[in-house]
């Protein structure tokens, strides 16, 4: 070949070399440029995303600020309620709407199982969108109220007799003060809001913080009860029929007050209601080996005079913290014990507490001073030689509520920009 033919060749072979260059770089380069868009593309979907969650947790905290939730959810139905935050700086972009959930009622303007959807579209800076559908609640939860010390009191207690207390938990605490007659015999500390009298510091701490003492209100646990003795006279069973008019199986009505009589008396968990919801026990019913099993629910006050041998009802059908009651009363509680009386469970006083004798306590003594209504007892006093246990293992059924919003669930919901600017009804 001549060196004319050669130069032709090579030519040839350079271009083509030049060209396929080119195909690979092209095809290099535009996977790289699909790369970055798919990438941008995640990303802006992440972005959008992570806005709408924001758009679901923003707007429960909103609600609840407000207070909406203790309200009920009809006034943020149907489109009435909705909220969009766009923030540039942040690159926060959302919008969210309240719709009702699927709750068979018919009416989407009206919620009737206290559960609502929560709608938030997110978008991201670039535009892309993403939804979050919540389901939220405002049905209230009620927790049952932990019991770490053996005496509470919202007022102030007087001791005037040498107590004793025994177990894990032994502290007494006052949201008002404490005097003290005889110093309780105990390893733990006494507390109280104002001033602890008559004991040095590091027995005492007087100026403590305040504790919550749950509230008294013997008619919530009313549903528990097997027997109601109302204040005309009428004693009715679980199932609401009238068993006995004035007097039934040891129980007799004097048209004030509900006494015991006789040694057979019924026992089980009892609920003595309204003005005349007063109890007194002044029978001796009851033997160490059958003990008299008896809890006490009484809107007015329970007084303990006899010297039953008694022991704490326990239903096993019910929760185990109404299980722990034994007495509580509306108003007082007054207990004259003797050596071999054991009073075993929650003693609670929706006013005041008086504790005179010797009694055996294994639990807890609450008084809630939430008034003074009734004068059959004026002021927190253990006067007698008590000799109480307690190790914390008790709980004051049903006495705190959690009225916040609640989200149960949520998922991504692919809804686009026109149907969520159209979502009034549930989907």
């Amino acid at each position: 070949m001549n060196r004319k033919g050669q130069k032709g060749s090579a030519l040839v072979i350079s271009l083509i070399t030049l060209l396929l260059m080119s195909i690979i770089i092209m095809g290099a380069s535009r996977n790289s440029t699909l790369e970055l868009v798919t990438s941008n593309n995640y990303q802006f979907g992440i972005e959008a995303f992570n806005n709408a969650e924001t758009g679901v947790v923003a707007t429960v905290a909103e609600l609840n600020d407000k207070e909406l939730a203790i309200g009920g959810f009809n006034d943020l139905l149907n489109g009435q309620f909705s909220t969009t935050r766009s923030d540039p700086n942040t690159k926060i972009f959302f919008d969210t709407i309240i719709i009702d959930d699927n709750d068979g009622d018919g009416n989407t303007s009206m919620d009737s199982n206290k559960i609502v959807s929560l709608i938030s579209q997110g978008t991201s800076s670039s535009g892309a969108t993403r939804t979050v559908k919540a389901w939220i609640s405002n049905d209230p939860i009620t927790k049952d109220f932990s019991l770490d010390k053996a005496i509470m009191t919202e007022g102030d207690i007087h001791f005037g007799g040498v107590s004793e207390l025994h177990g894990s938990n032994q502290d007494i605490h006052s949201n008002g003060d404490i005097y003290k007659g005889d110093k309780p015999k105990t390893d733990g500390l006494l507390s109280a809001v104002g001033y602890v009298y008559g004991l040095p510091d590091g027995e005492s701490e007087s100026y403590a913080n305040r504790i919550e003492i749950p509230e008294i209100d013997p008619s919530v646990f009313a549903e528990y009860a097997e027997y109601v003795f109302d204040s005309v006279g009428n004693i009715r069973d679980a199932d609401g029929f009238v068993v006995g008019v004035d007097s039934y199986r040891g129980w007799v009505f004097n048209g004030s007050q509900w006494n015991t009589a006789g040694n057979d008396i019924l026992g089980g968990l009892l609920y003595f209601k309204g003005d005349a919801g007063n109890v007194m026990i002044s029978s001796n019913t009851g033997t160490e080996a059958d003990p008299w099993e008896i809890s006490i629910l009484a809107d007015g006050w329970i007084a303990l005079a006899g010297t039953p041998i008694l022991a704490n009802y326990k239903n096993p059908s019910n929760p185990i913290s109404v299980q722990d009651i034994l007495f509580m009363a509306g108003t007082d509680i007054k207990i004259n014990g003797h050596a071999g009386q054991v009073l075993s469970g929650i003693i609670a006083a929706g006013e005041q507490f008086q504790f005179n004798g010797t009694a055996k306590i294994e639990g807890v003594i609450i008084a809630a001073d939430q008034s003074n209504t009734d004068d059959f007892i004026t002021e927190n006093l253990m006067s007698g030689t008590a000799d109480i246990t307690y190790g914390g293992d008790m709980s004051f059924p049903g006495s705190t509520s959690d009225n916040t919003l609640r989200i149960l669930a949520w998922e991504e919901s692919f809804i686009s920009r026109t149907q969520f600017a159209n979502l009034v009804t549930v989907d």
